[in-house]
């Protein structure tokens, strides 16, 4: 059977073809289920799973050395006396224990955001475009329901304005390490802290802007790895003031 030209094949014997206007959904996906979601095997899945799971585990282990060695390299710019004579003041009264809770706190946040892609991986493809985009995928109830799956509308200024919230609930997700990071850190470390948090908010309007463009999912790249990398570090001088504090090093 061959679909028509401005088609693909959909894995549905009732209707195995779409139209490339519903395909620009699935970004590069050729074989889409019945309910308009990825056509994924059994095989794939398992594979999907395997590695997914080397990566919520590698990656936030990564992310935390590199913000960690960061952090370390904005101590050394710093005057290490006077950094130390305020970390020992808090650590009177047990203040690391609160450096060290924030740590704590954003090493959860990681992990909150990185465990869903087990999932992820099981109903859509890294190839799946900005399908990728929804958080929440929907389906109707009733005996006059639709088969199809419900999912953000992604083409022309609605799709722009979908992907615009979607990155502002990304913010929401992972931006409280920052928030935290400058009320325990920001006296210790006061203008390194300032400068992450300018690279957090150019990250942040980099990621929105790229998002809501045209091409949508992948123009968020740069804005998350610049975001990202800011998180990591204020994570970094958490620890690090913390560590100090009780003496580790």
């Amino acid at each position: 059977f061959f679909c028509p030209e401005g088609s693909r094949r959909r894995s549905s014997p009732s209707d195995p073809c779409m139209s490339d206007a519903d395909a620009s959904l699935m970004g590069a996906e050729k074989d889409v289920s019945a309910d308009g979601m990825p056509a994924i095997s059994r095989a794939e899945k398992d594979a999907a799973w395997g590695s997914t799971v080397k990566v919520i585990f590698v990656a936030p282990v990564v992310a935390a050395g590199i913000g960690f060695g960061i952090a370390y390299g904005l101590y050394s710019t710093q005057d290490t006396a006077q950094v130390t004579a305020k970390i020992s003041a808090l650590a009177v009264a047990g203040g690391h224990y609160q450096l060290l809770s924030g740590y704590v706190f954003t090493r959860m946040v990681s992990f909150l955001n990185f465990y869903p892609m087990l999932y992820k991986s099981q109903v859509m493809r890294a190839s799946s475009g900005n399908l990728r985009a929804n958080m929440l995928v929907y389906e109707q109830i009733g005996e006059s329901a639709n088969h199809g799956k419900v999912v953000l509308v992604e083409g022309g200024d609605l799709g722009r304005y979908n992907r615009a919230n979607r990155s502002l609930n990304h913010f929401v997700e992972t931006g409280t390490p920052v928030i935290i990071g400058v009320a325990l850190v920001g006296s210790i470390f006061p203008l390194p802290v300032f400068g992450l948090t300018v690279l957090f908010a150019l990250g942040r309007v980099a990621h929105q802007v790229g998002y809501s463009s045209q091409k949508g999912y992948g123009a968020h790249g740069i804005g998350f790895m610049f975001a990202t990398l800011a998180v990591e570090a204020m994570g970094g001088l958490m620890l690090l003031a913390g560590l100090k504090g009780a003496g580790v090093f």
